[in-house]
């Protein structure tokens, strides 16, 4: 499913400030001790639980029950390079460019829809 650039726009919103957000099949939350890997691949999935055990973790972006991008209390994120289905690599697209390019999906929603996202 194509995600409205209000949903992107809500999307970048919760990356951009690590806040809670639920669009479609795609949606960020705050870290917790134990967290479901989906159909996450190694090396990834044994440094996902790792971050999550040292509570390294404070962030994750999941494309239905897989993390597919998360954000370390160092300030680092981590996307893994790998393919998932057409709708999961794109949420990964997504994901990538929200995070290198701050505030950039709430511009498209203003400039499309003429009206900020609250």
């Amino acid at each position: 499913m194509e995600h409205s650039t209000k949903s992107l726009a809500r999307m970048q919103q919760g990356v951009d400030n690590l806040t809670e957000f639920d669009c479609h099949n795609v949606r960020g939350c705050f870290a917790l001790s134990r967290m479901g890997t989906g159909i996450l691949r190694e090396p990834y999935k044994t440094e996902f639980n790792a971050g999550l055990w040292d509570r390294k973790i404070d962030y994750v972006v999941y494309s239905y029950q897989t993390p597919i991008g998360w954000h370390t209390t160092e300030g680092v994120w981590t996307v893994p390079d790998t393919r998932y289905s057409v709708t999961t690599t794109n949420h990964q697209r997504t994901l990538r460019t929200a995070i290198d390019n701050p505030g950039f999906y709430e511009m498209l929603h203003e400039h499309v829809s003429g009206t900020r996202v609250m």
